[in-house]
């Protein structure tokens, strides 16, 4: 039986994003229901849990062009959120590094 890497899986979509192999639509969907359904708890340490379920709680404020209503709540079009995601992942490596 083989054994998932979910750390590494969901780090391969993430990267697949943030190359332009993938849009925001296409990661959302290759990644928002394989974590929140397909990862089984305890797999992952405490930090790439709340990492990982940062990126996943910020893709339900993204749209392709959020009018300014949405805006005001805190929604962000595509390229910020990869902007944001960006940013994100480096300080998730850098505290991954220390650990």
């Amino acid at each position: 039986m083989n054994e998932i890497d979910y750390r590494s899986a969901l780090l391969d979509r993430i990267s697949k994003l943030l190359e332009g192999v993938w849009s925001v639509p296409e990661f959302r969907s290759n990644y928002y229901d394989f974590f929140v359904d397909g990862v089984p708890e305890y797999e992952l340490s405490d930090a790439e849990e709340e990492f990982f379920s940062r990126v996943q709680e910020k893709l339900d404020v993204v749209d392709e062009d959020p009018d300014p209503e949405s805006r005001r709540h805190g929604w962000i079009d595509y390229r910020e959120f990869a902007r944001w995601l960006a940013a994100e992942l480096e300080s998730f490596r850098e505290l991954q590094k220390r650990c």
